[in-house]
Parts: structure tokens; C-alpha cells; sequence
């Protein structure tokens, strides 16, 4: 999870020009970006049983990164283009809420993890009472 590592490097970026950054030409560059930094490839599943398993949520992903990767402004607008995944559960179960619960913890970040959770909890607030699979 290097600080200096392409996605990184975009998330900053990307945080300090929002919203002149909405454009989909960059808006894609930061998925494709992020689906490699988790899947390593940009290719989605080829078969359908597996794809439906392992549907790509971008919400999730976001959500999912270490701290010092997430911004507040990347997960806002993943947000606000796919504001259904709140509420969809991963792969294995869990909601955005949990997986940004369960990302690992910096106390130099606290200011900023309890703005993603603030962020996340105002999307849907019925989050909090869905159980973890």
C-alpha cells in the first residue's frame, strides 16, 4: 500500500481538484486503477456464475481501501453514481459500512475515518443494522 503507488497518487489528486474531476474519462481511470490495486487486472469475469458472485462495486472497493488510500471526495462520488451498492453486499457478505469498519486503522487518520463513516451512515443509515454475513 505503498504512499507513492499510481492509485495513491490519483486518489490525492483526485481529491484535490474535485469536482473538476467528474469527467468519466477520469472518473474510469480511478476504477480501473482501483479494480487492479484489488483484483490485480482490469478484466471483469468471463463466466457468469462467478461474475454474479463477484460483481464489481465500486462503493465497496473505496470503502475497503487502507486509510491512507480512501478520500473523502472519491467515495462521496462513487456514491452519487451508484448510490444501489450502499445497500448490496460483497462477495463475502459485507456492506460498505462494514468493510470500511473492518479497513485497517491509523489513529493519524481519525479526523478522516470518522468522515468516510459519517459520510457512509447519512447515504444509509439502515446500514448500521445489517448484520455481517
Amino acid at each position: 500500500y505503498g504512499e507513492h503507488s499510481a492509485l495513491s497518487l490519483f486518489c490525492h489528486h483526485y481529491s484535490e481538484h474535485y469536482p473538476r474531476f467528474s469527467c468519466k474519462y477520469l472518473w474510469h481511470v480511478g476504477e480501473l486503477l482501483l479494480r487492479t490495486f484489488l483484483c490485480g487486472s482490469v478484466e471483469e469475469s468471463t463466466s457468469s456464475a462467478e461474475a454474479l458472485n463477484s460483481k464489481w462495486r465500486v462503493v465497496h472497493a473505496v470503502a475497503s481501501l487502507p486509510l491512507s488510500f480512501r478520500t473523502f471526495e472519491f467515495l462521496k462520488r462513487a456514491i452519487e453514481l451508484y448510490p444501489e451498492q450502499l445497500s448490496e453486499r460483497s462477495s463475502s457478505g459485507n456492506t460498505p459500512l462494514m468493510l470500511a469498519v473492518m479497513a485497517p486503522m491509523n489513529e493519524n487518520y481519525a479526523d478522516a475515518n470518522f468522515n468516510i463513516m459519517e459520510l457512509l451512515l447519512n447515504a444509509n443509515p439502515s446500514a448500521v443494522l445489517m448484520p455481517n454475513r
